[in-house]
């Protein structure tokens, strides 16, 4: 688990760097995804819309965390 501590301009620094880490390997997973997706369709998801992309960034976050919650506007 990270460790924060206050910063002087009141904000929590992650001192351990471990958000960072993870935010980077979410990102490294959403161009392969994107990449498998461009070599299915030819075509990225991320061009149209949000809601396209996270065609792509939905299995990032998994394939990280195993787990994920979504919500179906209705």
């Amino acid at each position: 688990m990270a460790k924060f501590k206050q910063s002087s301009y009141g904000k929590y620094v992650d001192t351990d760097h471990e958000s960072m880490e993870f935010l980077e390997d979410i990102f490294k997973d959403f161009i392969k995804e994107s990449l498998n997706a461009y070599k299915q369709w030819e075509e990225y998801h991320f061009v149209s819309t949000e809601k396209q992309s996270l065609s792509s960034l939905i299995p990032a976050i998994y394939n990280r965390t195993k787990n994920i919650w979504l919500e179906q506007a209705v």
